[in-house]
């Protein structure tokens, strides 16, 4: 890292030498004595006793101590006295007492249990088979006593290296009645309606908008109303019933027929009870809520799926249809009418289809609740606004119209407008045609080769070209994308978003109305309560495709725990980072940070646990895989970066260990999870060397104090495999530790049996063979780009997985990171099985597990 060589600079970098080389000779130091002078005596033996002790509070220290702050205390580290700008560099936001003490308990009940589980485990066991490989009688071996030698070293080095990389990989695997109170802003309200009516409407605004989205029936939903009825005692009273689901609790049929388990509209209902049991923030009315802007980016995602795509007439790979794989229920069938040959039919299961596959039109669709709920939130909260207009609904819609958007807009960049085919522009135009105040904005390239950020939307005029005219149009000075696409995309359609803040999601999220009513809470996050302000609120998500096939739940399991309950973790102790999908941004903070400099430069991020959006994951292999290569290059990229190297130079001891097992440590792992099967194989086959080439030991018990082995010369083997049983079971045993953190918060959310049966299904479809060929693309991506470079966003597409691909495709994608590893695997079992006849049987079952 370059320097300027200023004298304070250069003071504080020949200060820190100093002292690390005075350390180095206080350490070494009393080594030469005993080495060189005196291996006995009183002198040599307080030596090593001041050595130990000086080497611990070393580590300690030193542990204790970040490196870019050694030598310089906090006061002069604050005046400038350092190697960097502390202002740009290291200004963390402060934990509370109480999460910092959260913080320091658990990496220390962490390092506890690693410390009992490594002992007993992994260091005690390997001890003695180290020893024998150390003592084997290589003179047994006659003429290849050469390679004997060979090969007990060899077993002794990788037996040693695999007790290491497994001391460190566990690591890891340690560190694994309320709607008017909470919805409404009741004490700004000029009048005060019963609360009962407030509730009712918004509760018929739920049930309402479920019932349009095809989740309740027609029936269930008469079941689900509150009903006005006339008062006969006040003629300008009304009275309000509530709906037989709520009157009749004990009636189970009531509930499961409006209900029905493992549905889609159960799971939203009983979200949405629960969290309103939940503490947030209290809502300000609509007109004092701050404003705020929804950002989608967008490349070449699917819009709006057209009637082939949905037939796969055009797939000729494919033998079955989106319909029949989603098995369209009555109410579908019955609302939309998939079998009519009309055109208003065929639109209508082209929007059905696609607001259950992972599209754009999805995303639009359940982002813009937001609208639905600021209009519902204005109507209900304010009643002299409705009387204001005296039953003149279309005035009314206008007016609550202009609130909305006053508070809210939505921007979709779409990146490659300008360059729409004829079925992409019908496309884009009907999605303004069904939102009118979706705003989207592209980049544009004219014949002289300028560029500029345009912003069009409903209101603008259609050209003959089937384009709208801009409504804005940006002249930028030059080509905007200059690295990664995506966020080059974002930053150019920066310009376009409103409001205070800003919410980043991808193209194939979801969102829900009656979680839209809760925005207003989440925005009262970004209030200042400390001196630090906060810069991100992170919101818990959904993956609405863990019910599409085995690979779905999988991935789904996966995403739910990083995406939701590492978040919450390291959010809690001062490590979580910009994560992405739901992320709430301070627009101001941000865009003069970015997302690791938040972290670095005094913002504070947070985790609301109220909230939920959807989310769609990966569901075929192919999509997997491109995917995991996504990120895993994306996070070498980020472990070259200076940002990296500030946080891991600056951060506390507590902090640094979170922020690194929630964000390069997981990748990391992956590659020493890869290593460490390798080193078990390569032990496997020194072991079944030594057990064909020696005579192993036959203990003969001669009195209940006396035990021979027998012959003489005898290799006591019993004991490396006792090893490699106790390795093997504890690799399981950590590895099923994996699936806890999914168990407990499935156990406390849905209950025991559902939690049961989730990891039951995980396991029966075999997902730890899954598992590793995740971890395997990781590892890969993660080694290559530290090699080679060539990071960069990669579509993955996000399909239901129902055709097959080309041999040489699929082959052309798997081989580099997969088959030819795996192929080393093999040859490592052919030599195991060719060695060792008995031995060889378990490392072939080890070797075909893995």
């Amino acid at each position: 890292m370059f320097l300027p060589l200023t004298a304070k600079k250069v003071k504080i970098v020949l200060l820190r030498l100093g002292v690390l080389f005075l350390l180095l000779l206080v350490n070494v130091g009393p080594i030469g004595y005993i080495l060189l002078v005196s291996k006995k005596g009183t002198i040599a033996q307080v030596c090593s006793g001041i050595q130990i002790a000086v080497s611990v509070l070393t580590v300690v220290t030193l542990a204790i101590i970040p490196p870019g702050r050694l030598c310089v205390s906090e006061g002069r580290r604050r005046r400038g006295f350092s190697l960097t700008n502390t202002v740009f560099s290291s200004n963390f936001a402060p934990l509370k007492s109480s999460e910092q003490w959260m913080s320091i308990c658990i990496w220390v009940v962490v390092f506890i249990s690693k410390a009992f589980e490594s002992f007993f485990f992994i260091v005690t066991p390997a001890g003695k088979p180290i020893l024998i490989f150390a003592t084997l009688p290589v003179f047994q071996c006659g003429k290849a006593m050469i390679l004997c030698r060979v090969t007990t070293l060899s077993g002794s080095f990788f037996l040693l290296l695999t007790t290491v990389v497994l001391f460190f990989l566990d690591t890891y695997m340690w560190w694994i009645g309320r709607i008017y109170a909470k919805l409404l802003a009741s004490r700004q309200m000029t009048a005060r309606p019963r609360p009962k009516a407030l509730c009712a409407q918004v509760w018929n605004a739920v049930v309402i908008n479920m019932a349009q989205e095809h989740l309740i029936s027609v029936n269930s939903l008469d079941k689900l109303l509150y009903c006005y009825h006339p008062d006969g005692n006040q003629p300008n009273h009304v009275r309000i019933e509530a709906p037989k689901f709520f009157t009749s609790q004990e009636d189970v049929s009531t509930k499961m027929e409006s209900f029905p388990a493992n549905s889609e509209a159960y799971r939203r209902v009983s979200f949405f009870a629960q969290s309103l049991s939940m503490v947030f923030p209290e809502p300000t009315s609509v007109q004092r809520m701050p404003s705020f802007s929804v950002l989608v980016p967008h490349y070449g995602e699917k819009i709006l799926l057209s009637l082939k795509e949905i037939i796969r007439q055009s797939d000729p790979n494919s033998s079955i249809t989106l319909l029949d794989f989603g098995e369209p229920h009555e109410i579908a069938l019955n609302a939309v009418g998939f079998f009519e040959n009309t055109s208003i039919s065929t639109l209508r299961t082209r929007i059905w289809a696609s607001l259950r596959s992972q599209t754009l039109f999805r995303c639009v669709s359940g982002f813009m609740n937001y609208q639905k709920a600021l209009k519902l939130l204005a109507r209900v909260e304010n009643p002299e606004l409705v009387s204001r207009f005296q039953g003149d609904e279309l005035a009314l819609e206008v007016e609550l119209d202009r609130i909305a958007s006053s508070k809210f807009a939505f921007v979709v960049a779409m990146q490659r407008y300008h360059k729409f085919d004829a079925e992409e522009l019908e496309n884009a135009n009907l999605l303004l045609r069904f939102f009118p105040s979706l705003k989207i904005s592209y980049i544009e390239e004219d014949e002289a080769h300028r560029f500029f950020a345009c912003l069009t939307d409903s209101e603008c005029e259609i050209l003959e070209n089937g384009r709208r005219r801009p409504k804005f149009r940006i002249q930028l000075p030059g080509y905007p994308v200059l690295g990664d696409g995506k966020s080059d995309n974002q930053n150019a359609s920066l310009i376009f978003a409103r409001g205070e803040f800003l919410q980043l999601v991808d193209a194939n999220q979801d969102h829900y109305f009656e979680e839209c009513l809760k925005i207003r809470s989440i925005l009262q996050e970004f209030l200042p309560n400390s001196s630090a302000p906060v810069s991100i609120v992170g919101a818990r998500e959904f993956i609405f495709s863990e019910r599409i096939g085995v690979l779905g739940d999988v991935a789904a399991g996966k995403e739910y725990c990083f995406g939701t309950i590492a978040q919450r973790v390291t959010a809690k102790l001062g490590a979580r980072l910009h994560y992405g999908h739901p992320d709430f941004l301070n627009t101001v903070f941000m865009t003069t940070r970015g997302g690791m400099n938040a972290l670095m430069r005094g913002g504070r991020i947070t985790h609301t646990e109220y909230m939920q959006c959807g989310k769609g994951r990966d569901l075929g292999f192919s999509s997997i895989l491109k995917f995991v290569a996504k990120i895993g290059a994306g996070m070498g990229e980020q472990m070259l970066s200076r940002e990296q190297y500030y946080l891991g130079t600056q951060l506390p001891l507590d902090r640094l260990l979170t922020f690194f097992y929630g964000h390069p440590g997981f990748h990391l792992n992956n590659i020493f999870i890869m290593l460490s099967l390798q080193l078990m194989l390569l032990t496997l086959l020194c072991t079944a060397v030594v057990r064909t080439a020696f005579t192993p030991c036959t203990k003969v018990t001669i009195s209940s104090e006396s035990i021979v082995k027998l012959p003489a010369g005898c290799v006591e083997v019993d004991s490396l495999v006792d090893w490699v049983k106790q390795a093997v079971f504890s690799i399981v045993a950590v590895f099923a530790i994996n699936f806890l953190p999914l168990f407990a918060q499935i156990l406390a959310e849905q209950g025991f049996i559902p939690a049961v049966s989730r990891i039951a299904k995980h396991v029966a479809s075999f997902s730890p063979l899954f598992d590793v060929f995740t971890t395997q693309i990781y590892s890969h991506t993660l080694l290559n780009d530290f090699s080679f470079g060539r990071a960069g966003y990669i579509s993955s597409g996000r399909s239901v997985a129902t055709s097959r691909g080309n041999f040489h495709t699929l082959f052309q994608a798997f081989a580099e990171p997969s088959i030819y590893f795996g192929k080393v695997f093999q040859r490592i079992r052919v030599a195991n099985r060719s060695v060792s006849k008995d031995f060889g049987l378990s490392c072939f079952s080890l070797s075909a597990l893995i």
